[in-house]
């Protein structure tokens, strides 16, 4: 089953603990709280560098994470909540616009949690919508 990757510092933990495999990154979407510039590069906008974090073992999966995002980006896998610093699209409204764009039933609005808070749920709503994606973070 492909994969929604809903956490970008947790992917990055997911990846260096051998749990996302290569194939998953190239099949998988993307949706993620942080900016597209913060997820391109991290902590070059001041912010958290996550490439430091897990005794920077981070840093040697992060290529090909950043690889794979911008494949992702171009085929239509990747949600950017926060494109930039000034714009916070809804979680539900940029997810459902990817899944139609690929062909996959979309989430009820009314049943979305709120993304930042309740990544678990949203890994429930996407089981009990039959979307067949598995819910990563």
């Amino acid at each position: 089953m492909k994969k929604l990757f809903a956490s970008f510092s947790g992917l990055l933990g997911q990846m260096v603990d051998g749990n996302v495999s290569q194939e998953d990154l190239r099949s998988g979407f993307f949706m993620f709280s942080c900016t597209r510039s913060h997820a391109l590069d991290p902590g070059g906008d001041g912010g958290t560098d996550e490439r430091t974090h897990n005794r920077g073992r981070n840093a040697e999966v992060y290529p090909a994470l950043r690889e794979a995002l911008l494949l992702a980006e171009n085929e239509g896998r990747v949600a950017w909540i926060r494109p930039d610093s000034q714009t916070r699209n809804k979680p539900v409204e940029v997810l459902n616009t990817m899944l139609e764009q690929h062909g996959m039933r979309t989430l009820n609005p009314d049943k979305m949690p709120d993304y930042y808070h309740s990544l678990p749920e949203l890994r429930d709503r996407f089981a009990e919508s039959s979307i067949p994606l598995n819910v990563i973070f």
